[in-house]
C-alpha cells in the first residue's frame, strides 16, 4: 500500500534514498510506483512449513 498523503519532505527523502541505492549499484533503474488501479488484485500468500517467523524471533530474543 502506498500512501498518497506524503509530504514534500518525505518525497524528497525517498527520492534521495532511491538515488543512493542506484549509485551504490543496488538498483539498476528508478521506476515510478504503480498507480492503485494497476496493483495486483488476487495475490495469494505462499505456503511455508515450520513455525511462524514471529515465534522464531521471540524465541531467539530470549
Amino acid at each position: 500500500m502506498q500512501p498518497e498523503s506524503k509530504t514534500a519532505e518525505e518525497k524528497v527523502r525517498e527520492e534521495q534514498f532511491m538515488q543512493s541505492l542506484l549509485e551504490a549499484g543496488l538498483l539498476t533503474e528508478i521506476t515510478p510506483p504503480l498507480p492503485p488501479e494497476k496493483w495486483p488484485k488476487n495475490r495469494m500468500p505462499i505456503p511455508i512449513e515450520g513455525k511462524p517467523i514471529s515465534e522464531i524471533i521471540i524465541e531467539e530474543r530470549r
